[in-house]
């Protein structure tokens, strides 16, 4: 048995030791745009807005493991 890595880990493991001389770089010219107050609350609020969605599309999921079939329909296409 092989003990390499897969290409794709392989690959993210060189891009992420690349990136860490820069990682406090690009940290300072965020926190430039915007306080930490506000980067605080945004980060804080992304695995709500996941778990929101997670929770409004559940009951789909569950009914399509069980077969229940519905009736899809697109959106109209407006414009040209």
């Amino acid at each position: 048995m092989s003990d390499r890595l897969p290409a794709p880990l392989r690959a993210y493991r060189l891009f992420s030791l690349a990136m860490t001389p820069i990682t406090p770089l690009l940290l300072a010219r965020r926190l430039r745009r915007g306080n930490l107050g506000r980067y605080l609350v945004t980060a804080l609020s992304v695995p709500g807005v996941i778990g929101y969605l997670a929770a409004a599309n559940a009951g789909a999921i569950v009914g399509a493991a069980f077969g229940r079939k519905t009736e899809f329909t697109r959106t109209p296409k407006t414009g040209a």
